[in-house]
């Protein structure tokens, strides 16, 4: 089916206005454990115990309450599933670090290093990057000590930095640093009604939220559904959104071509609403597929929500 297709019967403005009413009138929240740690650490492929992969199996285990993602994940999906382009590295990373609640840094390799020194320079990033780095090093007069970590350290509301061994890694520290900053028992409210003051990670848990209700999208379905909700949508940003739950394993492609979005199961919302259920926004949306799009509504089959 051609991706312009998508919600092109008349019908589909009902539906899509009924979306847009809920994001419009309804009181929403981003929920407690909305909260997106990017872990940044290049590693290098000559060590069988990387740090950062022994951080991602501690998260999995003890920070249930964070949603942790990897950036270079989302940047492979955007090269394999879009139109041959350059790939602007640095506006990608920024907008995963306006997204990101916390951006984690173990700088491991070359490659973390010159990451930890690029944010170090973004005033937009830097006061949310928490550093985790081997307690070997800390006296040595380095360009990282006597550079960017001092840069973080003057900036950063998770400072100072975490000195850890890296032989022998123990995250509780992280963890701790991370929980006091993010208590797991508080939510924000989240005005949708204004699209002007809506942030970046406002937008994204939206996109990811018009996947869940809709069960199976492609991004221009995702794209005409943020221009009624919110009157424009980019679809340049929408594709990295996408294509960062897709590295969160968050959502899966699916169809031909790989061109349509589902949630993974057993994934929840970033948002909650109040006196609210999305039940019947996702009937309205199976039936819609049904009557007018039969090809979409066959990759709704095993699809939970």
């Amino acid at each position: 089916m051609d991706l312009d297709h998508q919600f092109s019967h008349l019908s589909s403005q009902s539906l899509l206005d009924s979306v847009a009413k809920v994001f419009k009138k309804r009181v929403i929240f981003a929920k407690n454990d909305r909260h997106i740690v990017f872990v940044c650490g290049g590693n290098d492929k000559q060590k069988k115990r990387a740090v950062r992969t022994l951080f991602l199996g501690y998260a999995k285990r003890y920070l249930r309450h964070f949603r942790v993602f990897l950036a270079e994940n989302a940047a492979k999906d955007l090269l394999s599933h879009s139109k041959p382009r350059f790939l602007n590295v640095a506006q990608f990373e920024d907008l995963i670090a306006e997204v990101a609640d916390c951006v984690l840094i173990f700088p491991e390799s070359f490659g973390s290093v010159a990451e930890l020194a690029y944010f170090s320079h973004d005033p937009r990033i830097r006061d949310k990057i928490l550093v985790v780095n081997d307690a070997r090093l800390q006296a040595e007069d380095s360009f990282l000590n006597m550079g960017p970590l001092a840069l973080i350290s003057d900036a950063s509301i998770f400072r100072p930095t975490i000195q850890i061994d890296y032989r022998d890694p123990k995250f509780t520290l992280v963890k701790k640093r991370l929980a006091r900053h993010f208590p797991s028992h508080n939510r924000d409210r989240v005005d949708y009604s204004d699209h002007d003051k809506l942030t970046a990670r406002d937008k994204f848990y939206a996109v990811y939220e018009i996947v869940r209700i809709f069960g199976a999208i492609n991004l221009n379905g995702v794209a005409k559904c943020m221009k009624v909700i919110f009157g424009a949508a980019n679809v340049d940003d929408l594709s990295r959104y996408l294509s960062i739950l897709i590295a969160a394993d968050y959502i899966v492609r699916k169809g031909v071509g790989r061109q349509y979005f589902s949630p993974k199961s057993g994934v929840s919302s970033f948002l909650e609403y109040e006196h609210f259920s999305t039940n019947n926004l996702m009937a309205h949306a199976a039936s819609y597929y049904k009557k007018h799009e039969p090809e979409v509504f066959k990759l709704l089959q095993g699809v939970v929500r």
